[in-house]
């Protein structure tokens, strides 16, 4: 049948076998002759002999809790009703070069699973007083409050800040959650305050995160 013994497994009575010439359906023709050849064999079966890969679960302390990126029924609810979060990581992880700008109530930059991924902003000075790269915002380092109308877009309601871990908590750090993305770069654009907010501050909001050239924004609001 064009068939050989490539290796047998040194801790069980199993037989790898190959096809001199393999072809798409070579898989197939393999298990049905052996199912024809063989169909006294017991308990013996035939299998593809599958590659597998490393699945890239992150050690972060609060992923288990964290059913909607990945679903075991852990808090009673429907295995697998999640968004694949381990599938997709082990594609990619993310990339600091995919600006979010997060429109919201701001983000805290120094919270210790987003510190990492938060933007700053290469074409300013910091603390200088200018408005370096001429886009209207004076040192603008972190992206801009809106709200207050100063350069501090640093959040007082922890709303933004609980989206920003929700789509960019450092990943695999041993601490806290893990975000869908575990590498982005995250611009705080605040314009809600305690009291929420205006549309007109939203669309200079938007409009900032667009200058800024924001691959995507994260909009958790609404009127």
């Amino acid at each position: 049948h064009g068939l050989h013994v490539r290796h047998q497994l040194q801790t069980a009575p199993v037989l790898l076998v190959a096809a001199d010439q393999a072809t798409l359906d070579t898989a197939g023709r393999i298990m049905s002759l052996f199912a024809r050849d063989f169909p006294g064999a017991g308990s013996g079966v035939a299998e593809r002999d599958y590659l597998v890969f490393p699945s890239l679960f992150p050690n972060d302390s609060e992923f288990p809790n964290l059913w909607g990126l990945h679903n075991t029924g852990q808090t009673g609810g429907l295995a697998d009703a999640d968004i694949d979060a381990p599938e997709a990581w082990d594609i990619t992880t993310g990339s600091r070069e995919v600006l979010v700008g997060v429109i919201d109530t701001g983000v805290d930059r120094t919270h210790p699973d987003l510190a990492a991924n938060m933007w700053t902003h290469t074409g300013e000075v910091p603390g200088n007083g200018l408005d370096d790269d001429g886009n209207g915002f004076v040192d603008d380092v972190h992206g801009w409050d809106f709200y207050a109308m100063d350069n501090d877009p640093m959040d007082e309601n922890n709303h933004g800040t609980h989206c920003s871990g929700t789509l960019g908590g450092v990943g695999n750090n041993l601490n806290g959650v893990v975000g869908v993305c575990w590498q982005v770069s995250i611009v705080g654009i605040r314009f809600l305050g305690p009291s929420g907010g205006s549309t007109s501050d939203a669309i200079e909001s938007v409009n900032y995160a667009t200058r800024l050239g924001v691959d995507l924004t994260s909009n958790s609001w609404g009127g």
